[in-house]
C-alpha cells in the first residue's frame, strides 16, 4: 500500500406409568438379569459451534463517505483539533489526495485523510474496506511484507507498528471476516498507537450494524 504523510431418550410419563401397572397386576415368573456389557458406552460428544468472526447481532456495512465512519463524538473532537477532512470521499481533494489509490482503495473501501494544511497538527488516515475469502490472504501477505507485527486475538488478526514521534508514523491494521479497518498515523509514537486503537474500535461500532 503506498506511504502515507496502520461469530436421551426418554419414555414418556403415562407409558412409564402403563409398565408400572401391568406389573402390579400380574407379576410374571422372575427372569435372569442380564450380564453387563463388557464394551464401555460410547460418550456423547456435543459438538460445539464454530466462532463468528463478526460482532454478535451485527453485519458489516460498508461506509461510502467519511463522515459515516466518525461518531458524533469523535467528529466533534477532531473538530477541536482542527482535523479537517482533506482526503476520501466528502473531503476537500476527494480521493486524489493521495497520487495512487492506498491498498484499502484498491480493495473496494475508502480511505480518509484527517489533518490541517494550516496548523501543525497529526496526519490520521482511517480506512475501511471489504473483505472476502478470495481476497483476505492477499491482503493478509501484503501486510507481512511491510514487516508489520501480526497478532491474533479473539475475532480479529492484528497487524501494527507504533512508530515513534519523529519520522516513523504509527500503524493498526485490524482484519475480520468481512472487513479491513486501518489508521495510520503520523507523526507515531505510544501516545499515537493508543488513539490508532481506540479509533479503530469506534469506526467499527460505525461500520458494523
Amino acid at each position: 500500500m503506498p506511504t502515507r504523510p496502520v461469530r436421551h431418550l426418554l419414555l414418556p410419563i403415562a407409558a412409564v406409568a402403563l409398565l408400572l401397572t401391568g406389573c402390579a397386576q400380574a407379576a410374571p415368573e422372575p427372569t435372569p438379569e442380564p450380564e453387563p456389557s463388557s464394551e464401555p458406552e460410547s460418550p456423547v460428544v456435543e459438538e460445539t459451534p464454530e466462532p463468528s468472526d463478526e460482532p454478535a447481532d451485527t453485519r458489516f456495512v460498508l461506509p461510502e463517505r467519511c463522515d459515516e465512519i466518525l461518531s458524533p463524538t469523535r467528529a466533534a473532537d477532531f473538530d477541536t483539533r482542527h482535523l479537517d477532512l482533506l482526503g476520501g470521499p466528502g473531503g476537500q481533494y476527494g480521493t486524489s489526495y493521495f497520487a495512487e489509490p492506498t491498498g484499502e482503495e484498491r480493495a473496494g473501501g475508502i480511505s480518509c485523510v484527517f489533518g490541517s494544511e494550516t496548523m501543525q497538527t497529526p496526519l490520521i488516515v482511517l480506512s475501511v474496506a471489504p473483505l472476502s475469502p478470495s481476497t483476505r490472504p492477499g491482503v493478509m501477505n501484503d501486510l507481512l511484507a511491510q514487516g508489520l507485527n501480526e497478532e491474533q486475538r479473539e475475532e480479529t488478526i492484528r497487524y501494527e507498528k507504533t512508530g515513534d514521534s519523529q519520522i516513523v508514523p504509527s500503524e493498526l491494521h485490524i482484519l475480520r471476516g468481512t472487513s479491513w479497518i486501518s489508521v495510520i498515523t503520523s507523526p507515531g509514537g505510544d501516545q499515537a498507537h493508543a488513539e490508532a486503537q481506540q479509533l479503530a474500535a469506534e469506526v467499527a461500532s460505525q461500520v458494523y450494524r
